[in-house]
């Protein structure tokens, strides 16, 4: 992000340079009144914009669209903490640029925090979904579990409702009650079932599952937010 931002920066120095023919006043009357203008400043599109911008970020690190929220989150509050500071600060530092500084400074540090924290909740909920769906563990067969099992599986359709999602993720949810009713089967003395097997479709969404819910990556959805608020 340092090196591409330094090319698009030189290239951009380059370009005014040769457009105003070394002539600095002209380019200075021109960045007063073309760029030295805050144009959202007030305006109520101005966070649908910054998503909209932050969309087409996140498409350039090939992200899966069913994922984008968790980038969106951290790129929003990384940009809103960023431009309260700034404006705020903005009315005592002109000069210094003490409210450039600082607004980058508490803007990146809310987005690790926040980024930080959608980890540890996607990462808990993957964990509590593969030990479900593999009936790992009898306690989160319990009403609670049983609540946030039903809400995933709601929430994974939805996103399939709107064409976003894949339907070995609806799959992964039929093959956790297939699972469930086989070991039951298989403990069962008097019941003739001597093993558990799936056809080669219900075996990959199983394995696609446990890969799925492995522990993300903090940096894969904190990297988009830093290169925003650069």
């Amino acid at each position: 992000v340092t090196v591409k931002t330094f090319v698009l920066s030189l290239g951009a120095a380059l370009g005014l340079m040769f457009v105003f023919a070394g002539n600095s006043g002209a380019a200075d009357a021109w960045y007063a009144s073309t760029c030295n203008q805050n144009f959202v400043q007030g305006e109520w599109w101005r966070t649908l914009l910054y998503l909209a911008c932050c969309v087409f970020v996140l498409g350039q690190y090939r992200l899966p669209i069913a994922q984008y929220w968790r980038a969106l989150i951290v790129q929003l509050v990384a940009y809103e903490v960023q431009y309260g500071v700034f404006n705020r600060m903005g009315q005592f530092h002109v000069k210094d640029h003490l409210d450039t500084a600082t607004s980058n400074i508490v803007g990146a540090a809310s987005g690790v925090v926040v980024a930080a924290l959608i980890s540890l909740l996607v990462s808990v909920s993957g964990d509590f979904f593969r030990t479900r769906l593999l009936q790992e563990s009898a306690r989160n067969n319990n009403r609670l579990g049983n609540f946030y099992f039903q809400f995933l599986c709601m929430a994974k359709k939805a996103v399939y409702f709107f064409g976003i999602g894949r339907q070995s993720d609806i799959m992964k949810f039929e093959v956790e009650k297939k699972l469930k009713d086989m070991r039951t089967e298989l403990k069962d003395p008097n019941h003739p079932r001597d093993k558990i097997d799936f056809p080669k479709n219900e075996e990959d969404a199983i394995i696609d599952a446990i890969i799925g819910t492995q522990d993300i990556n903090m940096w894969s959805i904190l990297m988009p937010a830093g290169y925003q608020l650069v």
